[in-house]
C-alpha cells in the first residue's frame, strides 16, 4: 500500500480591513469605479467571506450583498483590449503565432445571439474573433468551413506551421465529412481537407465522441469513444490505431462516455470513463493513461475523492505529478498528497446539511510552475513552492499560455494578459 502524506497549505486570510488597502477596479454595469477595497490582501488576493464549509455562522444577507460580485483580475494582469462591437460573449481557446504577430482566438457569439460565458463553452458557437496583439485589431470569421457543412472546432498548429482544425458536424445528415480543415488566411475561412479521413455522423453524435489532443511534439492524437486511441500524421494524411478500448474491462458496460481527457507535460494522454468500477466495494473512477512516446497504457486509482462524484479534471505537470481538481496530487514518488481545503472554495449557499466546498478544475501549469484553476467563485491559482492559494478574480474564463509564456484570459468583456514572471 502506498504511503499517504497530507501536505498542509497555510493560508492566512485577513478578515478585518488592512492598514494598507489595495486599489482595484470594481465593475458596475459599463462603469468602472475605482475605490479602496478591503476584500483583497496586499498581494491582490480576494479574502473569503465564508470560512465554514458547513452550517455554522452563516453569513447574513447583508454580508453577502456587501461582497462585490465583480472583482477584476489583480495587478499582475494587464488589460489589453475591449471586446469589439458585435461580440457579446466568448472564451479564449487558442493562441497562434503567425509570420508577423501573435493572434488570440476567441470562440464568440454576436450580440443578437444567445449569450454564453462559462468554461463549458465548446462547440455551441457561431464564429471566431481574432485579436492581433501587434496591431491591436480585431477581426471576425465564420466557424463553419467553406461548404458550410461542418464546423472547425478544435484548433492546433500543424507540423508545417499552418493552422488546422478538427471538424464537427452541424447537420443531422448521415453523409460522411472530412475530419480536418485548414485555415486559409487569404479568404479568412477554414476549408475542409477532402483527403483527410472521413467520419460518419452516425459515429459522431456528440461533440466529445471524438476527442482531439496534441502532445508537446505537435503530433495529433484522436480518442474515438467506443473504439480506441489513434495517432494521426497530418503531413502524410495517415492514421494508426495505437490502443483498443476493448482491452479495458470497464468496457463490458453497455454505455459509457469520456467526459474529460487531456495531454500532460509528460506526453501522456489522461482520460476518464463516465462509469465507475468497484474498489473494495466502493465506487471509484480510475484515471487511465496512454504514453504517446512509449505507446503503453496504464490505470491510476485515485486514493481519495472528497466530492460525492468523480473528479472533474486532472493535469500532469512538468515535475511528474498528476493533479486532481483542487483536492490533491499523485507525486512523481508515487505517494498521494492531499490538499487541505481552502475556504476560497466555499460556495455561497445556505445549505446547512452538506458541505459547501466544491471542486475547482485545474486548467494548466504555466511556465513559472503556477497551477491555475476555475471555480464557481471565480479564478484561483496555486503556487506549490510557496504553498499558497490566491483567489484573484470573481470572473470566470479559460486561461491560455502563449509561446512566450504569457497568460491570456477574459474578464468583463475585456482581454487581459499576464506577462511571464521569472521566479
Amino acid at each position: 500500500m502506498k504511503k499517504t502524506t497530507i501536505m498542509v497549505f497555510l493560508v492566512v486570510w485577513m478578515l478585518t480591513s488592512c492598514a494598507h488597502k489595495e486599489s482595484i477596479f470594481i465593475e458596475i454595469g459599463d462603469k468602472a469605479v475605482e475605490e479602496n477595497n478591503s476584500f483583497t490582501d496586499e498581494n491582490g488576493c480576494i479574502q473569503p467571506t465564508i470560512n465554514y464549509a458547513y452550517g455554522i455562522n452563516l453569513p447574513s444577507e447583508d454580508e453577502l450583498d456587501s461582497f462585490p460580485k465583480f472583482i477584476l483580475p489583480d495587478d499582475s494582469w494587464v488589460r489589453m483590449a475591449h471586446f469589439p462591437e458585435g461580440l457579446a460573449s466568448g472564451d479564449i481557446v487558442f493562441v497562434y503565432q503567425n509570420e508577423e504577430e501573435l493572434e488570440v482566438w476567441i470562440k464568440g457569439r454576436r450580440q443578437n445571439e444567445l449569450a454564453v460565458n462559462n468554461l463549458n463553452y465548446n462547440a455551441n458557437f457561431s464564429s471566431y474573433w481574432i485579436y492581433s496583439a501587434g496591431s491591436n485589431e480585431w477581426q471576425m470569421l465564420s466557424a463553419t468551413t467553406g461548404d458550410g457543412e461542418v464546423m472547425a472546432d478544435y484548433l492546433f498548429t500543424g507540423w508545417d506551421g499552418n493552422l488546422y482544425a478538427v471538424n464537427l458536424p452541424i447537420t443531422e445528415s448521415g453523409d460522411p465529412f472530412p475530419l480536418l480543415s485548414k485555415f486559409d488566411r487569404s479568404s479568412l475561412r477554414f476549408e475542409s481537407i477532402e483527403q483527410s479521413i472521413e467520419i460518419t455522423r452516425e459515429i459522431v453524435t456528440e461533440p466529445y465522441d471524438i476527442i482531439p489532443l496534441v502532445n508537446s511534439k505537435g503530433y495529433l492524437w484522436l480518442i474515438v469513444v467506443g473504439d480506441g486511441i489513434y495517432s494521426y500524421t497530418v503531413s502524410m494524411n495517415a492514421y494508426d490505431k495505437q490502443f483498443d478500448f476493448s482491452n479495458e474491462l470497464i468496457l463490458e458496460m453497455e454505455n459509457y462516455e469520456i467526459p474529460y481527457a487531456n495531454v500532460g507535460a509528460d506526453d501522456k494522454i489522461y482520460y476518464l470513463f463516465s462509469e465507475p468500477v468497484l474498489n473494495y466495494g466502493e465506487k471509484a473512477w480510475p484515471l487511465y493513461t496512454f504514453d504517446t512516446n512509449k505507446k503503453s497504457s496504464g490505470r491510476i486509482l485515485p486514493y481519495l475523492v472528497p466530492w460525492p462524484f468523480r473528479y472533474t479534471s486532472f493535469l500532469g505537470d512538468t515535475q511528474g505529478n498528476i493533479w486532481f481538481d483542487n483536492a490533491g496530487w499523485l507525486g512523481s514518488d508515487e505517494n498521494w498528497y492531499q490538499l487541505v481545503p481552502s475556504s476560497i472554495f466555499i460556495g455561497f449557499s445556505h445549505d446547512v446539511y452538506t458541505s459547501r466546498l466544491s471542486p475547482a478544475k485545474v486548467l494548466l501549469e504555466s511556465e513559472d510552475q503556477i497551477l491555475w484553476f476555475h471555480h464557481e467563485n471565480g479564478m484561483m491559482y496555486l503556487d506549490p513552492s510557496e504553498e499558497k492559494w490566491c483567489w484573484f478574480t470573481t470572473y470566470q474564463s479559460n486561461i491560455i499560455e502563449d509561446p512566450e509564456g504569457d497568460l491570456w484570459m477574459i474578464a468583463d468583456g475585456k482581454l487581459y494578459k499576464r506577462p511571464v514572471i521569472e521566479k
